[in-house]
């Protein structure tokens, strides 16, 4: 459940003011020293989940994806699941557009797709691991992905 409510600092940071607010609230319910160290478990919780490897709180749970058009006419490429055809997703020869993806799970399969005047001409798929950095070339034929 922590997984899916804490998946950036900004997410921390509510849950700190909603903590926050929820102590002022009943502040004087409780006394001064169980509120002290209710907030004090608090702040080790999240600590310990941080370092313990809570995905939604670490940088490394993404996988980046940089698409590169090395053909000599533009390309759509575009990552299965996260987007589709889409004249965003256009990419003049020479040129790179990097997607980042958040999976699911630690290892999961990718699939990249490129395309012109709105139908697929080739794709590709491959495994990535959370934190990879992957390369998808496009080279006017396939797709290759390093």
């Amino acid at each position: 459940m922590l997984k899916k409510i804490m998946t950036n600092n900004h997410d921390i940071l509510i849950l700190f003011i909603f903590i926050y607010s929820f102590n002022l609230l009943f502040y004087k319910l409780i006394n001064y020293q169980s509120m002290k160290t209710l907030i004090k478990s608090l702040a080790m919780l999240v600590i310990l989940l941080g370092i313990s490897g809570c995905e939604g709180l670490r940088d490394d749970a993404y996988i980046e994806i940089k698409l590169l058009n090395n053909s000599m006419d533009p390309v759509h490429l575009w990552v299965d699941n996260t987007e589709s055809i889409d004249p965003s997703n256009r990419v003049n020869p020479g040129l790179n557009r990097t997607v980042t993806v958040k999976p699911v799970e630690f290892t999961t399969t990718i699939i990249v797709f490129a395309g012109r005047n709105g139908e697929t001409l080739t794709s590709t798929s491959f495994e990535a691991n959370m934190g990879a950095k992957v390369k998808v070339i496009f080279d006017g034929y396939s797709l290759s992905a390093f």
